[in-house]
């Protein structure tokens, strides 16, 4: 699934999220999110577990959710891994229990509602989140430059209303984003 933005025109904050599916061990997920410049999602609001719901389709998909080793069981000193307040829980009925123990990371459950887990056990997936690609802004394929195919994706998407070519998350497709894409022509740094 390519990358999407929530763009601050539908009421977001203007991130970027990838689900990315597979049978992974959480430590190669994690490893894999790091490499992406990215970190775990990290749900801070009801509107962005709503967002997060639409690019979910299954149980047991990691996020950005710890719980610190030597905290009180069950409920004690969970976290988000960006450091990112606690200000919204969307946890499952009688989540988290550290059923069998060891269970401090969190992941989506059956209505896309938390459920802690094991951290050395295995997810069905992980979704990336990126505050934004500043450092490179119209890089809309991620290859690390921004080139014609960058350009062809905002030619194909003028006019319209696209997630992948609001590259100033206004909502539509237009000469702003073209001066992106001419602006940072060439290979990111």
């Amino acid at each position: 699934m390519d990358a999407v933005r929530w763009t601050a025109a539908s009421g977001g904050n203007g991130h970027w999220y990838q689900l990315v599916r597979g049978l992974l061990l959480v430590p190669e997920a994690e490893q894999l999110v790091a490499a992406s410049g990215g970190h775990l999602v990290t749900i801070t609001s009801p509107a962005e577990q709503a967002f997060i719901n639409a690019l979910l389709p299954t149980e047991a998909t990691l996020i950005g959710l710890k719980q610190d080793p030597d905290a009180a069981e069950p409920l004690g000193g969970w976290h988000w891994v960006t450091g990112e307040p606690m200000s919204f829980v969307n946890w499952a009925p009688g989540e988290p229990n550290d059923d069998g123990a060891e269970e401090d990371c969190g992941f989506t459950w059956r209505n896309n509602d938390w459920n802690d887990g094991r951290c050395h056990g295995y997810c069905n997936g992980f979704i990336v989140e990126w505050e934004s690609c500043n450092d490179c802004p119209g890089d809309i394929n991620s290859d690390r430059a921004v080139n014609g195919i960058d350009l062809a994706y905002v030619l194909a998407d003028w006019g319209t209303i696209s997630s992948r070519s609001d590259l100033n998350g206004d909502g539509t497709i237009s000469g702003i984003d073209l001066g992106i894409i001419l602006n940072g022509w060439g290979a990111c740094p």
